[in-house]
């Protein structure tokens, strides 16, 4: 499993954190055989992450037996077990559920905290069947790379659908840890969400609800989820810092400053941090990002020298991602 010792440089992440998001578009058999190759082939935390994350995204059951083999494998770090086990809850098998019940009480917190709320996904989506959101990411990746390779969105939506109506979904491209909460009051949602005492998987609910409000509550919505930043559980602020990437509002680089700059911050928090500055774009970030593209903190290093080629727009948008 492991791979060599030796750092990945600068321009290498990059090109390979690109190469990620492509083969997770392609969806298929072979894309996985590469992920998996790429995740074996590296000794980049972050990279291994992120291959474990497409692998979830594409919700490939093929993908299982090595997400399960990474899970239980306490050598790896557990920020890659932690994403194996999202992965395995993405995937939402069934069978899966004694595997994530046996890690849920990782001496990682941030294993157990994922399985446990993986668990709880398969478990809502056993006794109420997958919603909408959870039915269309991996048919939308599709649509992406379609789009990637030249054909209109639209003619490949339809193709897709077979002409057909299809239920509508959360407007972001991402098979979520938790669906969201049923359409409250913003007060009402924003209570759940910062509720320390309440269930972690009640919790991821109330975020992606959050997120999915901003179209209509704007600035509020968007300032609520700054407010879990200072949460105390680290898996839920790195998921908290992921949405306000995906919502890339500018309204969010003070708080996401403020998160980064905390040398106290765990680490993986602080990736997620840097990568949705990078994905906002903010000006006011740039000399922030290049400070820490040379931190000591690897997975911190190696997010920022992404996150500030995020700032050449096209070429993540080449590689079918939104950026």
């Amino acid at each position: 499993m492991e791979a060599s010792a030796a750092a990945e440089s600068a321009e290498s992440v990059c090109a390979k954190y690109l190469e990620i998001f492509r083969l997770r578009n392609c969806t298929d058999e072979p894309a996985v055989g590469h992920l998996i190759a790429l995740y074996r082939g590296t000794p980049s935390v972050l990279l291994r992450h992120e291959a474990a994350y497409a692998l979830g995204q594409m919700q490939r059951e093929d993908a299982v037996p090595f997400l399960t083999e990474v899970l239980h494998d306490a050598t790896q770090d557990p920020i890659t077990r932690h994403e194996a086990a999202e992965a395995i809850g993405a995937i939402g098998l069934p069978q899966c559920i004694a595997t994530l019940r046996q890690f849920a009480d990782d001496e990682a917190a941030e294993v157990a905290d994922t399985c446990r709320l993986a668990l709880a996904r398969l478990e809502h989506q056993l006794h109420k069947g997958p919603c909408a959101c959870e039915k269309r990411p991996a048919e939308l990746l599709r649509l992406e790379a379609a789009a990637a390779d030249g054909t209109p969105y639209e003619e490949a939506e339809e193709k897709a659908d077979g002409g057909g109506d299809q239920p509508a979904g959360s407007a972001f491209l991402s098979v979520d840890p938790a669906p969201p909460a049923d359409a409250a009051p913003l007060p009402e949602l924003a209570a759940q969400l910062l509720d320390g005492k309440a269930r972690l998987f009640d919790r991821y609910r109330a975020l992606f609800a959050v997120r999915d409000a901003v179209p209509k509550e704007g600035e509020a919505a968007v300032l609520a989820l700054c407010d879990a930043l200072e949460d105390d559980c680290a898996l839920f602020k790195h998921e908290v810092a992921f949405v306000l990437g995906q919502l890339e509002s500018p309204v969010a680089v003070p708080a996401l400053i403020k998160s980064i700059s905390n040398e106290n911050e765990h680490p993986m928090v602080r990736h997620e941090v840097a990568e949705a500055l990078g994905a906002i774009g903010s000006p006011e970030a740039f000399e922030l990002l290049k400070a820490y593209a040379s931190s000591d903190v690897e997975i911190l290093r190696e997010s920022c020298q992404v996150a500030l080629h995020m700032y050449d727009r096209e070429a993540f948008l080449a590689a079918g991602i939104c950026v």
